[in-house]
Order: structure tokens, then sequence, then C-alpha cells
């Protein structure tokens, strides 16, 4: 598990490289909630993608790409808001054993 910095904006491209994989994360508010687009290599994984808390980023699994991405509520079970982004709620890349841990 790797927390990603993210800041406290309600548009924001986070460029990160998790197991020399590198990634680029748009997270942007719309008047329903957040929402990502997740790209790796070039190669879009994730568009529009409404974020819930602990919800994977990426709904499709790619055999070459490693592990997944969630937002998670650090104080409780909501769905984050931009305003509270990096303190609250936290990016978190977990690989293919977090991610069977967590959710089977």
């Amino acid at each position: 598990m790797l927390t990603i910095p993210i800041n406290t904006l309600p548009y924001q491209v986070i460029k990160t490289n998790v197991l020399n994989q590198y990634v680029v994360i748009r997270l942007y508010w719309k008047n329903v909630g957040l929402f990502a687009d997740v790209a790796w290599d070039g190669q879009d994984l994730s568009l529009g993608t409404i974020v819930r808390n602990k919800v994977p980023l990426i709904k499709k699994h790619y055999t070459e790409f490693v592990g997944n991405f969630i937002i998670f509520d650090t104080q409780g079970q909501s769905d984050p808001e931009y305003t509270e982004l990096g303190s609250r709620y936290v990016l978190i890349y977990l690989n293919g054993e977090e991610i069977e841990k967590l959710y089977y």
C-alpha cells in the first residue's frame, strides 16, 4: 500500500510511478461528485469514473497493469469531497495482493 499525495483542489493531475508503472490520474469535481481518469503509459485505463469511498478507480482488469487505486475516507464511510482531499480523503495505490485482501 502506498499513499499518493493529493491536494485540496477541485481539479488536479497527479503523476506517479508505482512498481515501475508511470500513471497519470486526473481528479475533477462536478456537481454530483468527484470523478477520475486514469492513464498508464499513455493508455486510458479508466475515464469518467465517479469516485466512491474504497471503490477501485480502474473498473476493468488489465492483465499487464499491476494493482489499482482507491480514495479512502480516514474518518468514516463518506464519498470524497474535494474540500478535504489530501487530509480526510487520501489516494492509495494497492498492489494485486492487497486488493485481494481488501475485497475478497
